[in-house]
């Protein structure tokens, strides 16, 4: 799994959530949520048991006895790992995580239900600034290995503040799909 697992607790470190924008969204102003009035100088605050994911920090090894990816394994993963960056939301960039997380890193973690996303505002990333001025990107996807129904690949990723940092992701295929897990 990624490091980026554990925020299904909510608790995986990252961006700082200070924020300076109006927030506008259809979907909070349909679901009844707050939202800044017009012209307000700051996005709605997170709860403060509640961290964006974090880009990956710690390396895991790479797959044991791992042969090189099939051309749909190597896509169907890199699709999981560079999936977060088609979030545009607050609430599904939160939620992208423990919804491509393996059930076991889940149970680990408090289960499924243990971050609840209906407490994150449905707000755009960008009106948060430092994730705006963090401009994180998955830069590339390389040496994907799987043995069975477990993978690994070496992610690249970079934050205009952190620089770039790589590690080696793990993965679990459940029903058929690829997800993060250690």
């Amino acid at each position: 799994s990624s490091d980026k697992s554990a925020s299904s607790k909510g608790s995986s470190g990252g961006a700082s959530t200070s924020a300076s924008a109006a927030a506008t969204s259809a979907a909070a102003a349909s679901s009844g949520e707050a939202k800044p009035a017009e012209g307000a100088s700051e996005a709605p605050p997170l709860p403060e048991n509640v961290t964006p994911p974090a880009l990956p920090t710690t390396t895991h090894q790479p797959v044991e006895g791992g042969q090189p990816a099939s051309p749909e394994d190597a896509k169907s993963i890199e699709g999981v790992v560079r999936g977060i960056t088609a979030e545009t939301t607050l609430r599904s960039y939160m939620g992208y995580i423990p919804q491509h997380t393996c059930k076991k890193v889940l149970d680990e973690n408090g289960g499924e239900k243990s971050l609840d996303l209906g407490q994150i505002p449905d707000v755009p990333l960008d009106s948060y600034p430092d994730f705006k001025k963090a401009k994180p990107t998955i830069d590339s996807v390389t040496d994907i290995k799987v043995s069975g129904d477990t993978a690994s690949a070496q992610v690249t990723a970079s934050t205009e503040s952190e620089g770039q940092t790589v590690a080696t992701q793990r993965f679990a295929k459940e029903n058929g799909k690829w997800v993060f897990c250690n």
